[in-house]
């Protein structure tokens, strides 16, 4: 019984290196979408002045559904990293308990 336990063990530490590879790539991308983020709200937050001031009411609408999917889209890649640093986690529990 042991000597699996010592298997799964040994086999788990590449996945758990892989894991935190993943979870560095995924925390530089989301640094990076998070720069390229703030300028298309900057961008966004400009042509929606302008729309209000030209009561353009169609674009305004364009423009809310623009915001809500990068809101959706920012959700969904924080649930992914969530996801892979509690499997990380979770490997670490079981080798190194």
């Amino acid at each position: 019984m042991k000597l699996l336990r010592f298997i799964g063990k040994i086999i788990c530490l590449p996945l758990i290196v892989l894991l935190s590879l993943l979870i560095l790539l995924m925390n530089l991308g989301i640094k990076a979408y998070g720069i390229a983020l703030s300028i298309f709200y900057l961008v966004l937050g400009n042509c929606f002045i302008i729309a209000v001031c030209t009561a353009q009411w169609n674009t305004i609408g364009v423009m809310a559904i623009m915001l809500a999917v990068t809101f959706i889209i920012s959700f969904f890649v924080a649930l992914i990293v969530f996801g892979a640093e509690v499997l990380r986690d979770k490997l670490k529990g079981f080798v190194f308990a």
